[in-house]
């Protein structure tokens, strides 16, 4: 076959399924952390974790990893993450690419339907006589959870070209690079992908023998494939189509991104949609929301962040979040959880009074 290169058309704001979160939360309890302290300040409520069609944003993703970064304390943890993702973490794209003819049509299924993967960066697969590469750019609003994506998705890749593609004669990675300067401890990159890894590349890839690529699947079942495809079709409009146009989902994402104390006003959330206070009350009353209750919602994650993943006094946490006193503070947390900012954290860190 002629030289192909296969181009996965991701768009970066379509909504993700909470099955990926999911994969990662089972095996992060399984090590012993608890749900509450694992969803601290992520904005994703536990509930949805019990609903296999429930779909997040990608904001709300990057919380959770940044939120699995605080909590191991390891900055290669991305490569772990990314051998947790099973074929069931992909929902019915992961039930299609077992019954794919060939491993070529493997690779090709999972560009088709690159958004319903977790990646946040363009991906390109490109697939010669005896080589193929895959390649990740791009992920600059990734900031400091850029390594861990990286780290996650060239480890899932991995994964999948060894157990999705393996069978008697296994896909073999002949070439890792990261396009991030070289870590103190290279040595779980070096285990993981059993070649050297090049750190600090220009661009971030695997390469792979792709000489076997059109050898047939075990479980080959054009019938089976035809069955599912539609539904892998219709799944990946649906999370398009969730993508955060509504002006509540908008409103939410300005903001979760501020980091300092001073939130904005109505007024001042308004100018930067260009429009009024007045319509965007009006807009926001439409979707049955008011501005105060995304404020809340939004000073309420990341006061349960702060709380959880610092030991800042409740006065340093209070001014974070533009209180003028910690007493307005205390009084606004508990009408939001019920308890004092105080309980609440020695209820999630398992300490008693």
């Amino acid at each position: 076959m002629a030289h192909q290169i296969l181009n996965g058309e991701l768009h970066a704001q379509r909504a993700l399924s909470v099955l990926g979160v999911a994969s990662l939360m089972d095996w992060q309890t399984q090590e012993g952390r608890s749900r509450a302290e694992l969803l601290a300040g992520t904005g994703i409520p536990g509930g949805l974790l019990d609903d296999p069609n429930a779909l997040i944003s990608p904001q709300q993703d990057m919380a959770f990893s940044r939120r699995l970064l605080e909590l191991t304390g390891d900055p290669a943890i991305g490569l772990q993450a990314g051998q947790h993702f099973r074929l069931s973490s992909f929902g019915h794209l992961g039930m299609a690419l077992p019954y794919a003819a060939t491993r070529r049509d493997v690779a090709t299924l999972l560009m088709r339907y690159i958004n319903l993967t977790y990646t946040h960066f363009t991906t390109v697969l490109e697939i010669g006589a005896t080589l193929g590469t895959v390649r990740f750019s791009g992920g600059e609003h990734l900031n400091g959870l850029r390594r861990y994506y990286l780290d996650r998705d060239l480890a899932f890749v991995v994964t999948v070209a060894r157990e999705v593609l393996g069978g008697a004669n296994p896909t073999l990675i002949t070439a890792a690079r990261l396009a991030y300067p070289a870590p103190a401890d290279l040595r779980p990159y070096d285990v993981f992908f059993g070649v050297p890894v090049q750190h600090g590349a220009a661009q971030s890839c695997v390469e792979f023998d792709a000489r076997g690529l059109d050898q047939p699947m075990p479980q080959a079942n054009l019938l089976a494939l035809r069955l599912i495809e539609p539904e892998c079709s219709q799944r990946q409009a649906r999370v398009l189509a969730g993508s955060p146009h509504t002006w509540t989902q908008r409103v939410r994402q300005a903001l979760t991104a501020i980091e300092g104390k001073d939130y904005p006003t109505m007024a001042q959330m308004a100018v930067r949609f260009h429009c009024t206070d007045r319509t965007l009350r009006r807009h926001l009353q439409q979707e049955g929301q008011t501005y105060q209750v995304l404020l809340n919602e939004a000073r309420a994650a990341r006061a349960t962040g702060l709380l959880c993943n610092t030991t800042q006094s409740i006065e340093r946490i209070a001014d974070a979040l533009g209180y003028s006193e910690a007493a307005g503070f205390s009084r606004a947390f508990a009408q939001w959880f019920g308890v004092s900012p105080l309980k609440y954290r020695q209820r999630v860190n398992g300490q008693t009074q």
